[in-house]
């Protein structure tokens, strides 16, 4: 080999060998530069605003959500509290007499302890010509419309409400056979005073196990409940 091939071979070497040398401290300076301020993400820009309405608009339909589910069962629960009306089954009377010929008897009075229907014979008020009960004013065996005379209706002490209609159950219920035929009110309270007596009605079924015959009815207020009856 020449002189001047040799001269060309040992200057492409030092090339070589600076240029690997470079970029190995140039490597060391970055490694260097991220241990000491870390990487750092570079985000696109427009990123962050549209994160900003994504989130509005998540929040915009869980409101949505809320408010579909939420206001129908408040607006459910207002129309039912609204609807209510006293239970009057457990309710008994704070006295026996009306007067010396009427009796005043709660609902609880008319069944036994294991819920069958008293002996109206051997009730403690049946020596009174009449009595009187406190209720409401419900259908008969079929459904009559407001202020349409009636002849019959059945008293119950529990009116029900919108969502949920009384429970008709024989020995809370009881046959009015009115005097005269009197405006039918649904679920309105009412006094009703008459004849006390028994029915073939049975426990398994919706007919009513006693009836009140020669039937007079008024209207009640709410106040009566209170001042005629307790717990």
């Amino acid at each position: 080999m020449s002189e001047g091939a040799v001269y060309l071979w040992k200057q492409a070497v030092r090339v070589k060998e600076g240029s690997a040398h470079g970029k190995s401290r140039a490597r060391l300076a970055i490694a260097i530069y991220y241990r000491d301020v870390g990487a750092r993400f570079i985000r696109k820009r427009g990123t962050a605003a549209v994160l900003r309405i994504r989130r509005k608009e998540e929040f915009r339909v869980f409101v949505m959500i809320i408010a579909g589910l939420g206001l129908p069962l408040t607006l459910a629960y207002i129309l039912v509290a609204a609807d209510m009306r006293s239970d009057l089954s457990d309710l008994k009377p704070t006295q026996a007499l009306i007067d010396e010929t009427t009796a005043l008897i709660g609902w609880p009075e008319l069944e036994t302890q294991d819920g069958r229907p008293i002996s109206v014979e051997q009730a403690s008020w049946h020596a009174k010509r009449r009595v009187r009960m406190l209720g409401y004013m419900m259908d008969g065996y079929n459904p009559s419309r407001d202020d349409v005379r009636v002849e019959m209706f059945i008293l119950m002490p529990d009116a029900g409400h919108l969502l949920h209609p009384a429970h008709r159950i024989p020995t809370e219920m009881v046959e009015v056979w009115l005097k005269r035929p009197t405006p039918f009110k649904f679920r309105r309270l009412v006094w009703v005073s008459g004849v006390f007596v028994g029915t073939p009605g049975r426990p398994d079924t919706d007919k009513a196990s006693y009836a009140m015959t020669d039937a007079e009815v008024e209207s009640a207020a709410e106040s009566d409940i209170t001042r005629w009856f307790t717990r």
